[in-house]
């Protein structure tokens, strides 16, 4: 079988600007301070190496992050790894793999929390730091993609994995790309996910979190335990068109109208008109 850059089956997702504007502080429930619970349990301590073994990781450390620099620490759990920026107070990305048995039941714990596994001397972000900045705690792997036990979903909970996201966008664009990735997951799919944040329009928690102008994510797509091979060759990679074009256009195009006043429903008119003419 011929061999294709690795790059020929990626498929991007671009979400473009995070709202400039401050916007009315979420009225979420803030976690009391007292440890309990699932939030307690032992986690298991980062593993060393510029790249470790990890099915998250199996298309590679992006940053070559490593446990030497802290703005480039890597950071490795069973659920997830990420490489953690000190002088961010968060991530700069992280990185996950998503199949059906990743999938479950399981409610969301909202256990938010320090992350105990931070280098020492580094700020550990508390959930109040984000109180009345007007900024959501995002999830870079959501807790939809960790449902199948409650330990995997409260390990989303820890403050390494949130970035400041205004809630048009958590809650809006964001929510529904993770819900897409998921039904592609129900429909044979798993995805291999990495997510991050770029750029500086200020800082909250006292000077300890800067939000970031943009955030991306890249997946993917393989048939469920399809691997590397199938990556190399895009043509033995089964992508449905439909899928193939959700993710290269319509997340970018929506995210696009939306930054620009059009409401849902005209954005999704407007991209399907576009594609069925």
């Amino acid at each position: 079988m011929k061999q294709r850059p690795i790059s020929a089956a990626l498929l991007a997702i671009a979400i473009a600007l995070i709202g400039q504007e401050l916007t009315k502080p979420s009225s979420t429930a803030y976690s009391p301070d007292d440890c309990t619970g699932i939030a307690c349990r032992d986690t298991p301590a980062p593993l060393d190496g510029a790249r470790a073994e990890s099915d998250h990781l199996l298309f590679g450390n992006p940053s070559s992050a490593s446990v030497v620099n802290p703005d480039n620490y890597l950071l490795q759990r069973p659920e997830y790894a990420l490489s953690y920026n000190a002088s961010r107070g968060t991530a700069n990305w992280a990185s996950w793999h998503l199949s059906a048995a990743w999938l479950g039941p399981v409610e969301r714990q909202d256990d938010f929390r320090p992350d105990v596994l931070l280098p020492s001397g580094t700020y550990a972000v508390r959930p109040d730091d984000y109180r009345g900045s007007g900024y959501d705690r995002g999830h870079l792997v959501p807790s939809g993609d960790r449902t199948a036990a409650e330990a995997t979903n409260s390990a989303t909970f820890v403050m390494s994995n949130m970035i400041p996201q205004t809630p048009e966008h958590n809650r809006e664009v964001w929510r529904q790309l993770e819900e897409f990735s998921r039904e592609v997951v129900r429909q044979g799919q798993e995805l291999y996910v990495v997510a991050g944040v770029y750029g500086d329009q200020g800082r909250i928690a006292d000077g300890e979190v800067i939000v970031p102008t943009n955030i991306w994510k890249v997946a993917v797509v393989l048939p469920d335990g399809a691997g590397l091979e199938a990556a190399a060759d895009p043509d033995e990679a089964g992508l449905s068109a439909l899928q193939e074009l959700c993710l290269r256009y319509w997340f970018p195009l929506y995210a696009f109208l939306r930054r620009r006043g059009y409401r849902e429903q005209e954005s999704q008119d407007l991209i399907q008109g576009f594609f069925l003419q």
